[in-house]
């Protein structure tokens, strides 16, 4: 394997890393405050369930996209009926997922210090490799 074919293969890897990331941050940034506002509501079965407009929360492009084609976040939130719109659907998370939801889409914020810290310390490591596996003799 020559020194090229091992900086593709960092710099892959490195891209897969980063999408990772940004889908984890799309994923706490839009689905994140959504869960939250369930759990915060107290809204365990259909009885207690809320709506959108309830809940406070803004129905985005994104939320809609989530809210349809996620099948984790389907197994997690329930909803009265998939044929109504989303903004007269009635969501509600039951108590055996609680917990699952509050570690899968987090209820703390990430910090742009931490998303700063996550890209220097990824731009090293990549740095460090392309500079350093070329000196070493494969």
């Amino acid at each position: 394997m020559d020194i090229r074919t091992i900086t593709a293969i960092i710099y892959c890897i490195t891209g897969g890393i980063t999408l990772g990331f940004i889908l984890s941050l799309i994923t706490r940034l839009f689905v994140g405050p959504f869960v939250s506002s369930i759990l915060n509501s107290d809204a365990k079965d259909e009885d207690s369930a809320k709506t959108l407009k309830e809940l406070k929360v803004k129905r985005g492009v994104l939320l809609s996209l989530f809210i349809k084609s996620s099948s984790t976040l389907k197994r997690i939130v329930s909803s009265d009926s998939e044929k109504e719109p989303l903004s007269k659907r009635r969501f509600w998370i039951a108590e055996e997922y609680t917990k699952k939801a509050k570690s899968l889409y987090g209820t703390e914020k990430i910090s742009l210090l931490s998303i700063l810290i996550f890209a220097l310390l990824l731009a090293l490591v990549v740095l460090l490799c392309t500079r350093i596996l070329p000196m070493i003799e494969i």
